[in-house]
């Protein structure tokens, strides 16, 4: 499908579309079997989506063209270091006078 915003980035375009009608995110997750998170992804370029047959469900759906994908960088300003767990973390519980570890729980 030819557009005249073909030189925009395709998650600018998913942005524009997404933002249109409520409901439009849970429905592009089910039609590509993604979650709602992974199409987040996709909307702020942290991910482009992998696989032709999913990228031809999201020009189905949106009217992105699926070569659109195929050039778009996902943002430099995210990686996959930026959804790893932090280092753990004590915190002192007072009610209890407890000292635990954040991430895990477990006393220390």
């Amino acid at each position: 499908m030819d557009s005249p915003h073909h030189e925009e980035p395709p998650h600018t375009l998913l942005d524009r579309y997404l933002s249109g009608d409520r409901g439009r995110a849970a429905a592009l997750a089910r039609r590509c079997e993604v979650t709602e998170a992974t199409v987040s992804g996709w909307r702020r370029a942290y991910i482009r989506p992998s696989g032709v047959d999913r990228r031809a469900a999201i020009e189905e759906m949106t009217g992105i063209p699926a070569s659109a994908w195929e050039t778009a960088r996902a943002s430099v300003a995210h990686t996959s270091n930026d959804f790893a767990p932090s280092e753990p973390v004590v915190v002192r519980d007072a009610e209890f006078d407890q000292t635990r570890d954040s991430v895990t729980g477990a006393g220390v």
